[in-house]
């Protein structure tokens, strides 16, 4: 019996040292896999910070874009309720001219301005009254009347040259305008 006791025995053995080996791959699988789910819970980890940081990054930048749109709007109000202020100033002062002002103008314009023989002056209704029925005009004087206007127009056949304060006014301001606009431009640059 000694003798299959032993037999008995070694087969116990092989088959231990058979699970052994087994248990021994499986151990050896498993420290694989968890390396490599290690490893790619890594790269999924960096995958995700980089994505989140670049959020976050393009959420500042939207910020401050949305941050300089609103500062230069702001700005732009500005100097539009300026340019208003100006204009209503302007126009006002402008109506204020004293006569002997508006005649010299009027004098200048048509010495340095090429116009024609047959061309005539409309004068404004503001600056009419203002300078009276003895003025004697360096052209002559429509019957015409711009209504409610200050300042005139030489009509020259189909072109009209428009003098009127508002116009001159607005011609400034639209320059002012440019220049603010460039002058923003600049100062984002």
């Amino acid at each position: 019996m000694t003798s299959l006791d032993t037999l008995i025995q070694n087969v116990m053995d092989q088959e231990l040292t058979e699970i052994e080996k087994e248990l021994e791959s499986f151990k050896e699988r498993l420290a694989t896999d968890v390396i490599r789910q290690k490893a790619t819970l890594d790269e999924e980890f960096l995958v995700e910070k980089q994505r989140m940081e670049q959020t976050a990054e393009e959420k500042h930048k939207i910020q401050m874009t949305n941050l300089s749109l609103k500062g230069r709007d702001a700005r732009l109000q500005t100097q539009q309720r300026l340019l208003k202020c100006y204009e209503a100033a302007v126009k006002q002062a402008m109506q204020e001219v004293p006569a002997d002002h508006v005649e010299a103008f009027i004098e200048y314009i048509y010495q340095n301005t090429d116009i024609e023989a047959n061309s005539e002056l409309v004068l404004g209704e503001l600056t009419q009254a203002q300078l009276g029925t003895n003025y004697h005009a360096p052209l002559p004087l429509s019957a015409d009347t711009l209504q409610g206007v200050a300042g005139f127009v030489i009509r020259s056949g189909s072109v009209e040259y428009d003098y009127t304060f508002n116009q001159l006014v607005l011609d400034t301001s639209r320059e002012l305008q440019l220049l603010l606009r460039q002058e923003m431009q600049a100062s984002q640059e």
